[in-house]
């Protein structure tokens, strides 16, 4: 069987076993997934979650008329690292992941892998204008409310080139709370479920649906920071009415907490 010592996160490698023994069947480390494999030969690549690290490939033998004692020989090796990085709007600060949610119409990319220099940007899918700095290690982008982008992300590192594909999808208008200014009710509304098309690490494209719903609605008070309303549901809600009319004029916030994080919307009581 013939090796690398290392093998690149977005890559794929194949290995071949030439002994005298036959492969029964061959199995892996939990951070590497297998592509294909056969008697002979198998093809893997690093599971982009799991991050740098050891890892092993091993070819089992057949039990019956076996030439050689063995049961199976295993072959150990490295994945190399990956191409990792932070996301910045206002306050917020966010892992780089495969698939981003963002809550801001900018935000900023900033990479931070070891040894890494620069960084190529290409947008594939979606829509956004966007620039780079500090020779591409630098992410400036901005993308419309609802909208989403889909880039590749490329660069030279000691483990070779490596490409990664990322995702962000501009959650700011997900909910609505109207009508605004509001006298009496306010209805706090999540938008109509909608498909957007994404890329695994292998660069696949598959519909991702986007189907936003609230586990709890908070209402507060601008000015004293009263909450004034509370409400948290057994059951995920599309949207929920709160009767306002006893409250104040005046400024308020309603927080809406779900699955994908807490959304603010500003109202005015009047």
């Amino acid at each position: 069987m013939s090796t690398l010592d290392e093998i690149c996160v977005g890559t794929t490698e194949t290995y071949t076993y030439s002994g005298i023994n036959n492969v029964s069947h061959w199995t892996v480390s939990s951070n590497l997934s297998i592509i294909s494999s056969n008697a002979t030969s198998i093809t893997v690549a690093p599971i982009y979650s799991a991050g740098p690290g050891a890892a092993w490939v091993r070819a089992n033998f057949e039990e019956q008329d076996r030439p050689c004692p063995e049961d199976g020989i295993t072959f150990n090796l490295s994945i190399g690292q990956n191409l990792t990085g932070d996301i910045n709007f206002g306050s917020t600060y966010l892992t780089l992941n495969t698939v981003n949610f963002i809550s801001s119409n900018s935000f900023r990319v900033v990479m931070n892998a070891p040894g890494v220099f620069s960084y190529q940007w290409n947008l594939t899918s979606g829509k956004a204008y966007y620039t780079t700095a500090s020779n591409g290690r630098v992410l400036n982008v901005t993308i419309q409310d609802g909208a989403y982008a889909t880039f590749t992300v490329s660069a030279t590192s000691d483990c070779g080139s490596i490409t990664r594909t990322v995702t962000f999808i501009n959650n700011k208008s997900w909910f609505k709370a109207s009508p605004n200014p509001v006298v009496s009710e306010v209805l706090v509304k999540a938008i109509d479920p909608y498909s957007v098309s994404v890329a695994n690490e292998e660069g696949s494209l598959s519909d991702l649906r986007i189907d936003p719903t609230m586990r709890a609605v908070k209402v507060v008070d601008s000015s004293t920071g009263e909450i004034r309303f509370l409400d948290e549901f057994t059951e995920q809600r599309k949207e929920t009415t709160i009767d306002m009319s006893t409250y104040r004029s005046g400024s308020y916030f309603i927080e809406i907490i779900s699955d994908q994080g807490r959304f603010i919307e500003n109202i005015i009581k009047h």
